[in-house]
């Protein structure tokens, strides 16, 4: 599922997302509607690549009408001065583990006018390369995160949230569902690799594989025929 089918997704179900467009040739985008700096994204980007920090008037759908993939444009969601997302792993709507993701890289240079324009251009995803992860447990970022999953995407089981909270408003904001899948990483090369060197436990945070277990009998009873 591209990001924009996601975003449409939870548009129609009155989930908080950033504000968002597909990037064509006639886009022009309105200081006062969008704010300074936007994000760009590939439509079927994968793991961060190629997202972008930029001044809006830097944003021209002009110079990108010949790309080969379908591009988006997205409102910028000021985590703080290092980029901060929460990832949530969700088994029809249950949490199984939440960990937050703190982008090192950026050196604190979104701290203010003169590091934004400096770090123009700059990947600000909070789970990029070389970022640290931490085992948290945010009462209301569980709870959003599993309102989505039951009102957005009932049918998928396994949904893995990238949330954002706005560091000045302390609002909630879906980044992506990633509902195609590779999520599971408990077990997965990446996950395993994330955990040890984070030294983190995603299974035995809330107890992940009991909470899962209950669940799925709880569903399978719910459907039964």
């Amino acid at each position: 599922m591209a990001k924009s089918e996601q975003y449409r997704k939870l548009d129609e179900t009155g989930i908080a997302t950033p504000r968002w467009c597909v990037l064509e040739a006639s886009t022009r985008l309105s200081r006062q509607d969008w704010g300074d700096y936007v994000v760009l994204k590939p439509d079927m980007g994968l793991r961060g690549q190629d997202v972008q920090i930029e001044n809006i008037n830097r944003v021209n759908g002009e110079k990108y009408k010949d790309s080969k993939e379908s591009l988006l444009v997205q409102q910028f969601v000021y985590t703080g001065p290092e980029p901060v997302s929460y990832r949530v792993l969700t088994l029809f709507g249950k949490v199984l583990y939440l960990v937050s993701c703190r982008n090192t890289n950026c050196g604190e240079r979104l701290s203010g006018p003169n590091g934004f324009y400096e770090t123009s251009g700059h990947n600000i995803v909070a789970s990029a390369q070389g970022s640290i992860r931490e085992l948290v447990d945010d009462a209301s970022i569980r709870q959003f995160a599993e309102g989505v999953a039951t009102r957005s995407f009932p049918d998928v089981p396994l949904l893995g949230f990238d949330v954002m909270k706005d560091a000045d408003t302390g609002l909630l904001y879906v980044a992506e569902a990633n509902p195609y899948g590779q999520t599971w990483h408990f077990s997965s090369e990446n996950g395993q690799r994330l955990q040890r060197d984070n030294g983190i436990n995603y299974a035995a945070q809330f107890g992940a594989f009991d909470i899962a277990a209950s669940r799925l009998i709880d569903v399978a009873r719910e459907r039964a025929i």
